[in-house]
Parts: structure tokens; C-alpha cells; sequence
């Protein structure tokens, strides 16, 4: 087929843009409504196996179902007669950038914090899939498309599966998947599932961080060999700059055996964010003045060839030294230990009030420092909290807020946020009809003292959309806060009980500064209210930092205390349309109204 001047189904082919033993994909254009799509054609061999044509199609009409920010949005699929043989297409969405394969080959191994980013999209993009039975089988850097801003696209759901279970080619011998990428059990044929993806995804993390896949050969059946019999080289042997942390969670993910391996996308987030977090300190922060450890005297024996005062006088300083050394630590004994700071200060008041429609700015300083933990025992004691804690196991994971060490400077740069980042990445709603491109997507993080909570967004949206003040708010690009205080979620018949509450905000002009915000609670239903608000616009959107007020929450903070918890983002992109266009949130299962559909906030002070 010629890459130029031809015609599939309502589509014209404008150029080839890639190739492989699966398809060929073209970029294309579609008249009807203005815009350039991507289309996959199947080989001409393919169309002649009646039983993969009818496992393609049901398959890609399947994958279509998914309606996620880091998945391709497939738009049509279909078959077009020739005189010579049928051809069977996929019609998707027309990405911008460049695969993940191709970042890889031209700039090598990447920086930890970028190469976090990048499985964190992957892994939200499985584990939505996998939540619907879907498993992609074929996750490798060449199907991971990166555009602006580092936003990650994950495509071809569907035609592996398609392929794997064809009896036709299994019988000639044809490799379905990439065997650097393929799991042990695939490799042996065996049985798959969702942890055979994240397995890939620990190969594609280990290829990010070091610029090669752990196994290779010169030939895929060498590949295969070492993949399932061999142990793979150790990533600090290829890479030495990347930390001991980092290098156990690569190997967790590629664990020969799947119940070894990390057994969902988020567990294997978390581990990331910790060993990056951990990697980022030791790499940037100075290390802390340490105090020789103590050491035993030992008898000296006398000079041979000259006798001087200046051993006795070194003798007589060790001594000092010692017994001083002593002294402090009789001291720390007797007084339990070193002293601990004072536990972060809670705010008294169990009704607090109404929020006012103007917010008093961030304090200069904290209501109390947080407690200091080490680096490194930070994740372990995550792990205990949260294995202690009740939360909302089935509806993402938790949201864990650390105290802030100061009040950020709310400007707009999100250069002053610490602890982990949260994406923003499930789908709520999109009508069926709508036929614009997914351009939304978000990620934020967040810290809490006394007053105030605190939250930092970065959006990527090609499209601020916001009509008018007041009760029109809803019409428009807007951030909503749903928390349930006692995380029992309970509902009332109108909506929310006395316990929960929603406040919300929208950006209404950029340029201006301008911005409107509101809180709903039973019984006073909706009411304005006045933030502390800063937004800057970026190449792929816009950022925004905010400080909002705990009354306005209807929250008493407590640390280590696990609350009903959703943030979701609405965007609208056509100017004059009242209703909200399409809606993602942290919470998979998230519904209006329903505190019983929000996910899990964990306030911790260290």
C-alpha cells in the first residue's frame, strides 16, 4: 500500500509514521471533522485468518470501551473490501511526541524522578485495565508514547490478545510479544495475567534507569532462554548511580515468580516514590555533621627512640573525651532517651465554625514543626500506619499528607512541595458521543498544618474554559474536594450528611489572577468562600497552589487518622456548553453525592 494518496474507509492516508510484524500505522486525515487521526492496518497475511480477524475486531471493540487519560482513545475499527484481500483497521487518537523507545535511544537512561513519572502513568493505565479484565500482554517502551509535559499514552490493547489465542499462527511458529518484555510465564506459554504486565513495567523501569533490558541474546529464543532460567544483571552493575532502594524495586518488579512481584500498578508506585524520594535526598542534600564513634582506649607501648610529653597529653585528652562520652550517654539512659519534639498541635475546637467568604492568609510559621524521622524509616512506618489503619481499600490508595515543614509561598511555582505525587487519573464520566481529544490530566501533591490544607496541581489541558461567577461554576473547567470526616460513609436521601462536605474551585482568568471558589455542606448547601489562591499558566496548561482553610472542610485535623477523601477535576472544553464535558478523579468508583465512592486521606506529622 502506498504511505500517501490513498483512501481508507472515510479517512486519507497521509504518510507512514510506523511499522512492525503487527500492523502498519498511518497518519491520517478525517474530513468530517477536521482533524488528523492514526490508523492501524493489519498486514495482508493476518486478513486471511478468518479466526484472528473475528478475535481483532472484538478485541479492539472492546479496547475502545476504555476511557482513560494514559490510554489511547480508540475511535473506530472496521474492515474495507479490496479486490485482492480485505483490509482491517484500527482508528485512534493522533499522539503528538514520540515513544517511549525512541526517548530512551536518544537521550539514555533517565533521571529516577522522570522515570518515576513516566510508570506512575503506565501503572494507573494498567490497573484502571485490569480492574476491567483487560490484559495488555505486550508493554514495552515502543507501545508507551510520551508527549508534552511527559504525558504518557499507553497504546495496542487488545491485538496481542487477539493474536496470542489464533491457533493459525501459534501452529507457524509467529512470537506474539517482544520477548526482552515477556514475563516467565508467557515465555513458557503459560497462564497470564495482570501481573504479567507489571512485569513488563519493571523491565521498561529497569531500561529507563539504565539504558538496556535485563536480558538479552542474539536471538529471541536465546531471549527467552535467559528470561525464564537465568537471573537478571543487577541494575547498579549497569548503572552504579542509582541507589540500593531503586535497585530493589526494579528486581521486585521482574521477579521470576508472579506472587513475588508486585501485585498491583500502585504497590508498585508507592515503592518507587519511596526509593526516588530516598535516592533524591542522598543525591541533593547535605549530609549532617556526624560524631566520630567512640573507640576503646588501648594500651600503647612506650616510644622506643624518643620520649616525649605529647602521648601523655593525648592520653590525657582521650581520657577527657571519654568520660565525657560517658557522661552523655548516663544522661540519655536515665532520661529515657533523646529528647522528642512535641507532638504536632490540634485544633480544640470539635464544632468549628462556618468558613467566611474571606480566608486569612497562611501563617508565616507553622503551628508546630513536624516530627523528624529518618529517610529511611519514613516508608517502613508508612507501611505499619496504613497496615493498622481502616481505609477504603477498593477505591484507589490511600492519599498520605505529610505536615509541612513551612506554609509554602503560594506563587504558582510548586517549588516549595514535599512528599510523594498523586495523579489525578480516573475517569468519572465522558458521554459517548464526545469526540474531541482526551486532553486532561493532572497530578498534585499536598502538605497540612494547624490551619490550613495545602495542595499543589499541575493540569495539562489545552483548553481553560470557564463561563461566569456564582452558580455557574459548575460551567466550566473547576477542582472539587469531597471528605468524609469519620469515614464511615454514610448517606442522607439529598446527598451528603452533616458529617461530609465538598468545596471546590475554578480558575476563571489566567491572566487576570481571577478565581472563584465555594463550599457545599448540609444544611447550608452552597455558599461562597475565598481562597488563598495562585495559578500559572505552563506549556501544557497550568499550575495552581492553594491554601485552604480546615473549617472549610469541616475537618479537625488529626495525625495518623484516616478520612473519607476525593479529589476530582472537570473540564469542558467548548465555550457556551453548560454541562461539564468529562471528569477524573483519584477515586476509581467515585460517584455525585456518594461518600461511600471516595477513596482514603491519611494526615501524618513526620
Amino acid at each position: 500500500m502506498k504511505s500517501s494518496g490513498r483512501t481508507i474507509g472515510n479517512y486519507q492516508i497521509v504518510e507512514e509514521v510506523g511499522r512492525g510484524g503487527m500492523a502498519v500505522v498511518y497518519r491520517a486525515y478525517q474530513p468530517s471533522l477536521n482533524r488528523h487521526v492514526a490508523i492501524k492496518v493489519l498486514p495482508p497475511q493476518l486478513g486471511f485468518d478468518q479466526q484472528f480477524v473475528e478475535r481483532f475486531l472484538r478485541e479492539a471493540r472492546a479496547a475502545a470501551s476504555l476511557r482513560h487519560p494514559n490510554i489511547v482513545v480508540i475511535h473506530d475499527v472496521g474492515r474495507e473490501a479490496a479486490q485482492e484481500q480485505d483490509v482491517y483497521f484500527i482508528v485512534m487518537e493522533y499522539l503528538e511526541g514520540r515513544t517511549l523507545k525512541q526517548l530512551v535511544e536518544e537521550e539514555g537512561p533517565l533521571h529516577p524522578k522522570r522515570a518515576a513519572h513516566i510508570v506512575e502513568q503506565v501503572a494507573a493505565a494498567l490497573d484502571y485495565a485490569h480492574q476491567r479484565g483487560f490484559v495488555h500482554r505486550d508493554v514495552k517502551p515502543a507501545n508507551i508514547f510520551v508527549g508534552p509535559g511527559d504525558h504518557v499514552t499507553l497504546t495496542d490493547f487488545g491485538i496481542a490478545k487477539a493474536a496470542s489465542e489464533t491457533q493459525q499462527l501459534t501452529r507457524t511458529g509467529t512470537l506474539m510479544g517482544t520477548p526482552e518484555y515477556m514475563a516467565p510465564e508467557q515465555a513458557t506459554g503459560g497462564e497470564v495475567d495482570h501481573r504479567t504486565d507489571l512485569y513488563a513495567l519493571g523491565v521498561v523501569l529497569y531500561q529507563m534507569l539504565t539504558g538496556h533490558v535485563p536480558y538479552q541474546g542474539h536471538t529471541p529464543h536465546a531471549v527467552l532462554h535467559n528470561v525464564i532460567y537465568e537471573p537478571p544483571l543487577a541494575p547498579r552493575q549497569v548503572n552504579p548511580n542509582l541507589s540500593a532502594a531503586l535497585e530493589g524495586v526494579i528486581l521486585k518488579a521482574i521477579a521470576k515468580q508472579p506472587e513475588q512481584r508486585f501485585q498491583r500498578g500502585a504497590e508498585l508506585v508507592r515503592a518507587l516514590r519511596r526509593a526516588t524520594e530516598g535516592a533524591a535526598r542522598d543525591a541533593f542534600e547535605p549530609a549532617a555533621p556526624r560524631r566520630p564513634a567512640p573507640v576503646a582506649a588501648r594500651p600503647m607501648a612506650p616510644p622506643r627512640r624518643r620520649r616525649s610529653a605529647l602521648p601523655w597529653l593525648l592520653g590525657a585528652a582521650a581520657a577527657l573525651l571519654i568520660i565525657g562520652g560517658a557522661a552523655v550517654v548516663a544522661m540519655l539512659l536515665i532520661n529515657g532517651g533523646p529528647p522528642v519534639l512535641p507532638p504536632a498541635t490540634q485544633v480544640a475546637d470539635e464544632n468549628p465554625p462556618e468558613p467566611t467568604l474571606t480566608a486569612a492568609a497562611p501563617s508565616s510559621v507553622p503551628t508546630s514543626a513536624p516530627t523528624a524521622v529518618p529517610t529511611a524509616d519514613v516508608g517502613q512506618r508508612e507501611e505499619e500506619l496504613l497496615a493498622r489503619l481502616d481505609w477504603r481499600r477498593d477505591n484507589g490508595e490511600p492519599i498520605v499528607v505529610r505536615r509541612a515543614p513551612a506554609p509554602p509561598s503560594l506563587d504558582g511555582s510548586l517549588d516549595e512541595w514535599a512528599g510523594p505525587e498523586y495523579g489525578v487519573s480516573h475517569v468519572v464520566f465522558r458521554p459517548e458521543n464526545w469526540q474531541d481529544r482526551d486532553d486532561h490530566a493532572a497530578s498534585f501533591r499536598a502538605m497540612w498544618d494547624g490551619d490550613y490544607f495545602y495542595l499543589g496541581l499541575t493540569i495539562q489541558d489545552d483548553r481553560l474554559v470557564q463561563l461566569g461567577s456564582g452558580s455557574t461554576i459548575y460551567a466550566g473547567d473547576d477542582v472539587e474536594i469531597q471528605l468524609d470526616t469519620d469515614l464511615d460513609g454514610d448517606r442522607m436521601a439529598d446527598g451528603l450528611s452533616e458529617d461530609d462536605s465538598q468545596m471546590g474551585f475554578a480558575i476563571m482568568d489566567l491572566d487576570a489572577g481571577s478565581h472563584e471558589a465555594y463550599v457545599w455542606r448540609p444544611p447550608s448547601r452552597e455558599r461562597p468562600l475565598t481562597l488563598d489562591l495562585a495559578a500559572r499558566k505552563t506549556p501544557a496548561g497550568y499550575t495552581v497552589e492553594t491554601a485552604i482553610p480546615w473549617p472549610a472542610l469541616n475537618l479537625n485535623p488529626q495525625s495518623e487518622t484516616a478520612y473519607g477523601f476525593c479529589l476530582s477535576l472537570a473540564d469542558t472544553d467548548t465555550p457556551g456548553l453548560v454541562d461539564q464535558e468529562s471528569m477524573i478523579s483519584t477515586c476509581p468508583r467515585r460517584e455525585w453525592g456518594d461518600p461511600t465512592t471516595w477513596g482514603t486521606l491519611v494526615l501524618v506529622d513526620w
